[in-house]
C-alpha cells in the first residue's frame, strides 16, 4: 500500500511540470517582465519654472505634426542621400504624425 501511495504521489508530483499551462494562457500570470509604473520626468531651464511644473515651459520637444512620408517597395530603391540638409523632397507625400499607415 505504500509503494502504491509513493507512485501515485511520483506520478502527481511530475504530471504538475509536465501538464503545466504555459504563461500566456494562465490567467494567474500578471505583469511578469513588465517596467515598473514611473513618473515622466520633464526638463525645464531653471529651478522656478520646474517647480511650477508647467509643461508648456519644459525643454520637450513635440514630435506631432506633419512629416514627408516615402513608401518604396525594395530597399535598393530608397534614396541613399535623404539624411543630408540638401535632399529635396517635394515628391514625398506629408503624413501626420501621429497617425495608423497599414498597407
Amino acid at each position: 500500500m505504500k509503494v502504491r501511495s509513493s507512485i501515485i504521489f511520483i506520478f502527481l508530483l511530475f504530471s504538475q511540470f509536465i501538464f503545466s499551462q504555459n504563461d500566456w494562457e494562465n490567467e494567474l500570470m500578471f505583469e511578469q517582465n513588465k517596467l515598473r509604473s514611473r513618473v515622466p520626468s520633464y526638463s525645464y531651464t531653471n529651478h522656478k519654472d520646474a517647480l511650477e511644473g508647467n509643461r508648456d515651459n519644459s525643454r520637450m520637444q513635440s514630435l506631432n505634426g506633419t512629416w514627408k512620408f516615402n513608401y518604396v517597395e525594395k530597399s535598393q530603391n530608397r534614396p541613399q542621400n535623404f539624411i543630408s540638409k540638401e535632399f529635396n523632397d517635394e515628391n514625398w507625400s506629408d503624413i501626420s504624425v501621429p497617425s495608423n499607415w497599414e498597407l
